[in-house]
């Protein structure tokens, strides 16, 4: 795992908090006690709250937010995915909570439209940022497979296995950012006009499909016990060896075969782990529908799975 890739996201959201908190302490002496914490649909503000716990709010749900998102990444082993989004998502925060407080200096009521206009700019450029000043890690060597081998060939009683990642969309962060960053947005907004609960509904969602989506950056581990996708603590896919007959390379029609990216179904009956346009290991199982998943080094993992079937059926 890249450390600048782990640092550089949570350096950035923390440094969101420690702008806004800034920022409002060259202002507190000219805050009023009460401060406009609402606007509703039409811009106006319509509720306010005490100064001291406006400002905690501003810091626990920027920090909180971002660190999340980032510590999702971190427990997927892909923090460059899911890192730029958690730093443009504070930088969207910092800008927004923070500046409804340190425009309000002298007793104005800020123009939230503008503002959040702003804040969202902020946020795509800190979150663009941070994902150039990240880059991809470069790959392990993997020695290269002769053209036709199937099989691992490994000194007699040697335990094998393959660990690696399902293939990765070059495009994923920004259909991350695409997918989350407007729903962020909108709870936000719907916060600061007084919908909490339905605020609080629709991070909810967005957590849980964010669970699913972690689905797109698996750790796939082949070895004794069979083959398994496992993210975030959660075997999506589990196939044990005892029921594997062999195991090929193919490169999936993505939409034609299994329409879409994720876990999906195929049109012949397989069950895929679909995560890019990319070669994947085709397992076949005995009684059931063929395992598909597209994984780094495909013609690896197949040799391994292959080797690892050869030696059950010789005991």
């Amino acid at each position: 795992m890249n450390r600048r890739s782990v640092i550089a996201p949570f350096v950035a959201v923390v440094a969101a908090v420690a702008a806004g908190w800034c920022a409002v302490l060259l202002v507190r002496d000219r805050l009023p006690e009460r401060l406009v914490t609402h606007w509703g649909l039409d811009g106006q503000p319509d509720g306010w709250q005490a100064r001291t716990p406006a400002l905690w709010f501003a810091v626990g749900f920027t920090l909180g937010t971002g660190t999340l998102l980032h510590l999702l990444g971190v427990a997927m082993r892909h923090p460059r995915a899911l890192g730029p989004v958690a730093a443009g998502t504070s930088w969207f925060l910092a800008p927004l909570l923070f500046g409804s407080i340190v425009l309000q200096a002298g007793g104005d009521s800020p123009a939230i439209g503008p503002l959040l206009l702003v804040s969202l700019v902020v946020g795509l450029v800190a979150g663009g940022l941070v994902h150039l000043a990240a880059p991809e890690a470069s790959p392990p060597a993997v020695a290269a497979l002769p053209e036709g081998v199937v099989t691992y060939e490994a000194p007699a009683g040697a335990r094998i296995a393959w660990v690696g990642r399902t293939a990765r969309a070059r495009h994923l962060p920004l259909v991350a950012a695409v997918t989350f960053g407007p729903v962020v947005v909108l709870a936000a907004w719907l916060a600061l006009v007084g919908n909490w609960w339905v605020a609080a509904f629709l991070l909810v969602v967005a957590g849980l499909a964010g669970l699913l989506g972690t689905t797109m950056l698996s750790t796939v581990t082949i070895d004794h016990r069979g083959l398994r996708a496992v993210a975030c603590g959660v075997p999506w896919l589990r196939a044990p060896l005892s029921n594997l007959e062999s195991a090929t390379v193919t490169v999936p029609d993505l939409m034609g075969e299994f329409g879409g990216w994720g876990l999906r179904a195929g049109s012949d009956g397989s069950w895929g782990l679909i995560t890019a346009t990319a070669p994947a290991v085709r397992v076949k199982r005995a009684g059931r529908g063929d395992l598909v998943v597209t994984v780094d080094d495909a013609e690896g993992a197949a040799a391994v799975l292959n080797t690892l079937i050869e030696r059950r059926d010789l005991r």
